[in-house]
């Protein structure tokens, strides 16, 4: 009766067990601007390279101002995360392009200038208060700025710690 009741289920459609992995199928999801990984320290990040949030929204507005609005670069938000024993600098991101070719990713601090205007001041004074390290079981955001390329270009992020292994932040699905 087991046997008939399984046949049964089966010719209609409904298996026992897993349904096959969709894994590999779909291809990788470029051009998301939103990369994620982690390593086996302990140490991971997320990086949101078409980020909204008021402190995008200043540094934005400081290379309007700057560039008379031509040219404004990506600003992207980095959320770091250590779940390790021991506290870390900020890590340095570069990104990998689809053409081969790899670019380091800025920190916003270190691309605007206080000369460059009031804009540019305002959004100084908010990234100042930001920590330059990542806490012991902590977290930790940065502001980093693509420039010359279009998001749509990076493939892949590599988070470059002071010890160990760089770490790959993949593209992701928002």
């Amino acid at each position: 009766m087991a046997l008939l009741a399984a046949a049964a289920l089966a010719g209609a459609g409904c298996t026992q067990g897993p349904e096959p992995s969709r894994a590999g199928i779909e291809p990788p999801p470029s051009g998301t601007g939103y990369f994620v990984g982690a390593g086996a320290d302990g140490l991971g990040a997320s990086l949101d390279l078409l980020a909204d949030d008021p402190v995008v929204r200043l540094v934005d507005a400081a290379f309007a101002a700057r560039d008379g609005g031509r040219s404004v670069p990506a600003v992207g938000v980095a959320s770091v995360v250590n779940d390790g024993p021991v506290g870390t600098p900020m890590p340095r991101f570069i990104a990998d392009l689809a053409t081969g070719r790899a670019l380091p990713l800025r920190e916003a601090a270190d691309v605007l200038r206080p000369g460059e205007g009031p804009e540019a001041r305002r959004a100084l004074a908010r990234l100042a208060a930001l920590p330059a390290r990542v806490g012991a079981e902590g977290a930790a955001t940065a502001y980093v700025v693509l420039l010359a390329v279009p998001v749509a270009e990076v493939e892949s992020v590599r988070m470059v710690v002071p010890r160990g292994p760089q770490i790959t932040l993949a593209a992701r699905r928002r």
